[in-house]
C-alpha cells in the first residue's frame, strides 16, 4: 500500500507475544522498504504490581494525589526469538478528590 514507515497502534487485547512476533517478522522482512513500528496498550492481567511499581518515582501535584511516570525494559521470548520491549507507564494514586473529599480506598 505504501513505502512510508507505518505505526501500528493496538489496544490491550492485542498484547499477546504472538501478535508482536508477526509485526516484528514483517518489520525484519521489509525494514528497508516499509518499516513497521508498533505501540500496544498493555493489559496487566494477572501481573503483580509490586514488580513494576518498584521503578516508580512519585511526584505530588496536589494533596491527596501522587503521580508516577516511568518505563520498564524487559525481554520476552517466543520459541527461538527474543523481543526487547519497553513498557511506559503512568500511575495515579488518589486519596482525596479534586474538591477535597477523602476517598475510602486509594
Amino acid at each position: 500500500m505504501t513505502q512510508a514507515p507505518l505505526l501500528v497502534r493496538l489496544d490491550g487485547g492485542n498484547d499477546a507475544l504472538e501478535k508482536i512476533a508477526v509485526i516484528e517478522a514483517h518489520h525484519e522482512a521489509n525494514d528497508a522498504k516499509a518499516p513497521v513500528h508498533y505501540l500496544i496498550k498493555w493489559n496487566p492481567r494477572q501481573e503483580r504490581p509490586e514488580s513494576w511499581l518498584a521503578h516508580a518515582e512519585w511526584s505530588t501535584p496536589r494533596p491527596g494525589k501522587r503521580v508516577a511516570l516511568f518505563d520498564v525494559f524487559e525481554t520476552r521470548t517466543d520459541g527461538h526469538h527474543t523481543y526487547p520491549l519497553r513498557r511506559a507507564m503512568r500511575v495515579i494514586e488518589r486519596t482525596i478528590d479534586k474538591r477535597g473529599q477523602h476517598l475510602l480506598v486509594p
